[in-house]
C-alpha cells in the first residue's frame, strides 16, 4: 500500500522546526541547532519520510 499525501503534512514538518517552535517547546539543544536551521540545504532539503503528491510524479 502507498503512503498517503497530505498536502497539510509539509508545511506542518516545517514549521515544526522553526527557531520560535522549538523555544516554545523548551528544546534543550535550541542554541546548537540554529545556525543549521539557517542554511539553505537545510531550508531546502527533502523530507524523505513524507509521501510526495501524485501530481508531482
Amino acid at each position: 500500500m502507498e503512503p498517503r499525501w497530505f498536502p497539510t503534512v509539509p508545511p506542518y514538518f516545517k514549521q515544526l522546526y522553526t527557531k520560535e517552535n522549538l523555544a516554545e517547546m523548551k528544546f534543550p539543544f535550541i542554541e546548537q541547532v540554529l545556525d543549521l536551521l539557517e542554511t539553505a540545504e537545510y531550508q531546502q532539503a527533502e523530507l524523505p519520510f513524507l509521501a510526495r503528491d501524485p501530481a508531482d510524479r
